[in-house]
């Protein structure tokens, strides 16, 4: 995909009847070494639905939070989202949008 950018070979549905803990573990597993430097716990709080979309808030008690974005199934149909990515790497150069940390097949 991007050769700057981890990715993880595994598929989220967000159809998931508990996809809200699918998501605390992948993050527990994948990322928190990495992202928090103690062996604080995980907070999780769903932040809306958009018309395809399901965001989650990911945190720790240290303040350091990150955004997991499911897609919502078929949504590439509608949007490119190989392209989508690309203007997300461009616009952090500046600022202007979140660093993508990871990106999984979903």
């Amino acid at each position: 995909m991007f050769s700057s950018i981890f990715h993880e070979n595994i598929d989220f549905d967000s159809n998931e009847k508990d996809i809200e803990s699918i998501v605390l573990n992948f993050v527990s597993n994948s990322l928190k070494q990495n992202w928090i430097k103690s062996n604080s716990s995980l907070t999780i709080k769903k932040l809306t639905d958009g018309l395809s979309n399901i965001l989650f808030a990911v945190y720790s008690c240290e303040n350091n939070g990150i955004i997991v974005k499911i897609y919502g199934q078929n949504s590439d149909l509608i949007v490119d989202r190989q392209a989508e990515i690309r203007y997300m790497i461009y616009l952090a150069q500046f600022h202007i949008s979140p660093s993508i940390i990871l990106t999984f097949n979903n």
